[in-house]
């Protein structure tokens, strides 16, 4: 009689450590899966940041007068903010290299993306930047 009365509060003891456990397993899934539902939002943000950021190099590639900037030759420094939908894009314009003779001057066009529209609070705000080399070439058209 005495084995059966050590073994009462052993079902009890059991059944607390089975309910740890499987609460501890409960814990580090959804642990993992928010912090898996943060990386795949980042990724969104970084993507939506580098869309933004070529958006905004070819507005400002293909139409340098509409935004602000005389049609001649581009100065040595330039830049400018272009607003796009879902953010803005920093583009700045450098020349690196003047026009010599018969070669044009060479420029670098770098433009850095923002997203403006964070899904989760406390996520910093993505950014992208890309870059292009450019030269510039004064269009002529021939009237007849």
């Amino acid at each position: 009689m005495t084995a059966r009365k050590d073994q009462q509060g052993s079902a009890l003891l059991l059944s607390i450590l089975a309910t740890a456990i499987l609460g501890a397993g409960l814990m580090s899934v959804l642990a993992l899966s928010g912090s898996e539902r943060r990386a795949v939002l980042n990724q969104q943000a970084q993507t939506a940041a580098f869309a933004v950021a070529q958006t905004g190099l070819g507005q400002f590639a293909a139409n340098r007068t509409a935004l602000g900037f005389s049609s001649a030759p581009a100065a040595a420094y330039e830049s400018t903010r272009v607003a796009v939908s879902g953010g803005y894009a920093d583009v700045v314009l450098q020349r690196l290299r003047p026009a010599v003779g018969p070669a044009p001057a060479m420029y670098v066009l770098r433009s850095t993306g923002y997203t403006t529209n964070a899904q989760l609070s406390g996520t910093p705000v993505a950014e992208r930047q890309v870059s292009q080399l450019a030269r510039w070439s004064s269009g002529g058209m021939s009237v007849q």
